[in-house]
C-alpha cells in the first residue's frame, strides 16, 4: 500500500495500483483494470453516499464559473469514469455541446462514454491532451495530481489548452501538495503564478478521501491575458 492508505483489502489493493505505478504504461493498465469497479470503490474510500475525490473540484468550479452559460467550452482532463459529467449536466451545463473529456486509460474512458454526456472523448497520457491550443475556456482535472499520477509539465499543458482568461480548476492531495514528495508540481505551480502566466484565483482546502484520512486543495487559476 501507499503511506496515505488508511483501507484495507481489494479496495486498497486497486487503489494502491495506481498510487505506486512505476510509468505511464503501468499507469493506464492499473486504471484499465479498475475502471469497472472505480466509482464503488472511490464512495468506499469517500465513507459511502457520493465520490468526494471526483466531486471537489466540480463544487468549487460552480462556485466561481457560470457552466450554464452556452458559450462555455470545458476540457474534464483525466475524466475517469465520468462522475464531473453528471454533475456538470446537473448543474445545468449543456454538456453535450460543451463538454470534452480525455484520459490515458481506454478502460475508464470505455465507462464515461456510458453516461452519454461528453461532446467528445479522447485518449491522451497526462503530457499532452491531444486537443488544440487556445480551444477551452475551462479546464477540470480532478484525481490526476497525487503520487505517480500527472506530471508537473501537466500544469504548462493546462495553460497551453486554455484561452486567454480561462480558467484551471483542479485538486492536489494536500500532504503530497506540502511534502517534499509533491516538491516539483509545487514548484512548478508557484512558478507559474510568479511568471504570471496564471493568476491564482482560490485555494481551498477539502475532503477528498475521507476514510483514508485525505483532504485535497482546490486550486482556481486564471490564465493571463
Amino acid at each position: 500500500k501507499h503511506h496515505t492508505q488508511n483501507s484495507t483489502g481489494a479496495v486498497a489493493e486497486r487503489h494502491a495500483r495506481v498510487l505506486l505505478a512505476k510509468d505511464a504504461q503501468e499507469l493506464e493498465h492499473a486504471y484499465d483494470d479498475w475502471a469497472r469497479n472505480y466509482d464503488d470503490d472511490l464512495i468506499a474510500i469517500s465513507g459511502g453516499g457520493e465520490n468526494a475525490s471526483a466531486l471537489a473540484a466540480c463544487r468549487v468550479l460552480v462556485e466561481h464559473i457560470d457552466v450554464k452559460k452556452a458559450d462555455i467550452t470545458m476540457l474534464d482532463f483525466g475524466c475517469g469514469t465520468g462522475p464531473a459529467a453528471v454533475f456538470l449536466h446537473d448543474s445545468g451545463m449543456n454538456t453535450h455541446k460543451q463538454l470534452d473529456g480525455c484520459d490515458l486509460s481506454a478502460g475508464m474512458l470505455d465507462q464515461a462514454a456510458k453516461q452519454k454526456l461528453y461532446r467528445n472523448l479522447i485518449k491522451a497520457d497526462f503530457t499532452t491532451s491531444n486537443c488544440t491550443a487556445n480551444s477551452y475556456d475551462v479546464i477540470h482535472a480532478s484525481a490526476v495530481f497525487a503520487p505517480a499520477q500527472a506530471p508537473p509539465s501537466t500544469f504548462l499543458e493546462f495553460w497551453t489548452l486554455l484561452r486567454p482568461s480561462g480558467y484551471a480548476v483542479f485538486t492536489i492531495r494536500c500532504e503530497y501538495y506540502d511534502s517534499e514528495e509533491g516538491a516539483s508540481h509545487r514548484c512548478m505551480l508557484e512558478t507559474m503564478i510568479l511568471e504570471r502566466r496564471f493568476e491564482l484565483v482560490a485555494k481551498t482546502k477539502r475532503d477528498y478521501l475521507p476514510n483514508d484520512g485525505v483532504m485535497a486543495y482546490v486550486f482556481v487559476l486564471r490564465k493571463k491575458e
